[in-house]
């Protein structure tokens, strides 16, 4: 992912992020776009060059790789601290809905379970 052609892409999540929430967690908002852009470009300079090489000839793994990670990680921590999850996700009364349209009939596990165990048993 090219971060720099990306850049309203990060501007488009503050955005929609702050539609979802109450005006006084821009700063948190801010902070959680910042993370997931933060994350993706130091991602990107790592897989450009993945190893670093030491003047003892040693190869190590890139350090982006491990800073995007922290990174990625505390955007799940502030997008939590925001209940984004719960925001941004638009769920169905049954997400399981269509598995059962599909099959013509609604899926029943213990019935499925129950007769397992008693045909095993027996």
């Amino acid at each position: 992912m090219a971060v720099d052609a990306d850049s309203d892409l990060f501007a488009g999540v503050l955005a929609e992020v702050m539609t979802r929430l109450e005006p006084h967690l821009e700063p948190l908002a801010r902070e959680y776009v910042w993370a997931l852009e933060s994350a993706a470009r130091l991602r990107d300079a790592a897989q450009a060059e993945p190893f670093t090489v030491l003047k003892s000839g040693r190869r190590l793994i890139h350090p982006g790789f491990e800073a995007s990670d922290r990174d990625a990680r505390r955007a799940i921590s502030l997008a939590k601290a925001l209940d984004l999850p719960a925001a941004m996700v638009k769920r169905d009364a049954d997400p399981f809905a269509g598995l059962d349209q599909a099959e013509g009939q609604p899926v029943n596990l213990a019935a499925r379970r129950n007769k397992r165990t008693k045909g095993g048993a027996a």
